[in-house]
C-alpha cells in the first residue's frame, strides 16, 4: 500500500514544460487542454559532510505543464513504498515549494538530503503523481520520479594515472597515461581515454589514437566508482563499473563496450605516475 506524502502530500505545483517541452520532447497538440507530468524521469540527491562542505544537500524535482492558468494549482503525489528504500529521516521535502504561482509553467520541489542519516549505501525515494488540480491529460511515462539519494565523500587523489589493460584481452596492449579532471561535483572527474591504445593492440592493427574510452568517474563513500560513458563515445555503454583503494590510490575498473562484435568488458587497472 502506497503511503502518502504528510498524510496525503498536496503539492502545489507550478506546472510547466513549455518552457522546457522542447528539452524534454513533449509533443501535444490538443484544443486548449493541458498535458501534465514530471519534467524528467529521475535524479540525484547528492548530500554533503555539513562539517566539510557547504554545497547544499537538495535536489529541484519539477513537474510542468504545456499550458499555464492564471490560478494557482494543486497536485497530489505518493510515496512508492514497493520502489522506495530510502527512510523518512533521510530526507525532507520542502513544503514551502508545494506552492504554484498562477501565471507559470513549471513546480519545482525541494527536497533536502541528511548526510547523518544516510549509511554509505545509496537509496531510492520513488514519487508517484496521482492527481493535478482541474488536470486534463497525464502523461503516463511522466508520472514517476525516482530520487537516489546518497553520501559525497570528498577525495584527494593524484590526477595522473599509468593505465594498464589486464586479463585475456590485454597482453598486447602498451602502459598509458590517464588523466583525471575535477569537476564541480565532489569526487567526481571526467577522463578524455580510460583505456590508451587498447582497440590498437587487442586487433593488432593500426589505430593508436582511435577509438577512446571517455568516461565520468564517481568516487562512492564505500569506494566503489561509478562510470558514465561520454554520451558521444563510439564505444563505450552503460554497465561498467569498479572500485577504488583508498589507502593506495589505485583503481580497478571494468568496462564495457560495444565495438567488438564478440561481447567481453575490458579490465583496467589504474596506479599513481611516478
Amino acid at each position: 500500500m502506497k503511503k502518502y506524502l504528510s498524510k496525503i502530500v498536496v503539492f502545489a505545483l507550478l506546472v510547466g514544460v513549455l518552457s522546457s517541452c522542447e528539452e524534454d520532447k513533449i509533443v501535444y497538440k490538443g484544443d486548449g487542454q493541458s498535458l501534465v507530468g514530471f519534467n524528467t524521469a529521475a535524479g540525484n540527491l547528492k548530500t554533503y559532510d555539513p562539517q566539510e562542505s557547504t554545497n547544499p544537500s537538495e535536489i529541484i524535482v519539477e513537474v510542468g505543464s504545456t499550458k499555464k492558468v492564471n490560478y494557482d494549482r494543486t497536485v497530489q503525489v505518493v510515496i512508492n513504498d514497493e520502489l522506495t528504500d530510502a527512510l523518512p529521516s533521510q530526507y525532507t521535502i520542502d513544503q514551502s515549494t508545494f506552492v504554484i504561482p498562477a501565471g507559470e509553467f513549471t513546480a519545482k520541489i525541494k527536497i533536502t538530503g541528511h548526510y547523518d542519516a544516510l549509511t554509505d549505501i545509496k537509496q531510492t525515494l520513488t514519487l508517484d503523481l496521482i492527481s493535478v488540480q482541474d488536470q486534463d491529460i497525464f502523461d503516463a511515462k511522466r508520472a514517476r520520479y525516482t530520487v537516489s539519494i546518497y553520501r559525497v565523500c570528498p577525495r584527494d587523489i593524484p590526477l595522473t594515472y599509468t593505465g594498464y589493460v589486464t586479463g585475456e584481452v590485454g597482453g598486447a596492449t602498451e602502459e598509458f597515461t590517464v588523466t583525471f579532471v575535477p569537476t564541480a561535483d565532489a569526487a567526481t572527474y571526467n577522463v578524455a581515454n580510460l583505456w590508451g591504445n587498447f582497440v590498437s593492440g587487442a586487433t593488432g592493427s593500426n589505430y593508436d589514437g582511435q577509438y577512446p574510452y571517455p568516461a565520468k568517474l564517481v568516487i562512492n563513500c564505500d569506494n566503489t566508482v561509478d562510470i558514465t560513458p561520454d554520451s558521444n563515445s563510439q564505444v563505450a555503454t552503460d554497465g561498467s563499473d569498479g572500485t577504488f583503494d583508498p589507502d593506495t590510490n589505485e583503481f580497478q575498473l571494468s568496462l564495457t563496450q560495444d565495438l567488438f562484435s564478440d561481447p567481453f568488458t575490458a579490465d583496467i587497472y589504474l596506479i599513481p605516475a611516478p
